[in-house]
């Protein structure tokens, strides 16, 4: 399968319906797949279902903060990238989302070429890591083979 055909799985996590139409809007026109969640507990109950890649999550939730998202995100086997949202982004956010691991921040109102730019960048580098995840758990696994098989010798 080649990237323009490529589906990414895309989570939009916000309390603000009418951001949540005009990302599905957004998506909707594209090859991706769109689904949602008002809060963290929604968030992450679709998170561990495992097939979201790229996570686009307001800065406020009612039940939690982006932060809460992003934990559960990176607790995953695969973790998928999140960016955040946020009507104003000072340095101080972009500074706290970077060292936390979260991938960017984006900001509203949307504008469909910068969410189309930075969910693709994002889902790029998630493919990159959970290739070099399988590479390595596969290279792992065969040393271990191997050595199982020299020590049972």
């Amino acid at each position: 399968m080649n990237e323009q055909s490529s589906c990414i799985n895309v989570l939009a996590v916000s309390p603000v319906d009418a951001d949540l139409v005009i990302l599905s809007n957004l998506i909707g026109h594209s090859v991706w797949a769109f689904e949602s969640a008002a809060n963290a507990a929604d968030a992450e109950a679709i998170l561990h279902q495992g097939r979201i890649q790229v996570v686009l999550c307001d800065s406020q939730l009612p039940d939690a903060d982006w932060k809460r998202v992003l934990r559960t995100a990176q607790s995953l086997p695969c973790p998928p990238e999140v960016i955040v949202i946020s009507r104003v982004a000072d340095e101080r956010l972009w500074a706290e989302v970077l060292n936390l691991g979260a991938w960017d921040v984006l900001l509203k109102p949307f504008r469909a070429k910068e969410v189309y730019t930075m969910v693709h960048s994002a889902w790029r580098h998630w493919t990159c890591n959970h290739s070099l995840r399988r590479k390595v758990a596969s290279e792992v696994g065969t040393s271990h083979r191997v050595a199982a098989t020299a020590t049972s010798r």
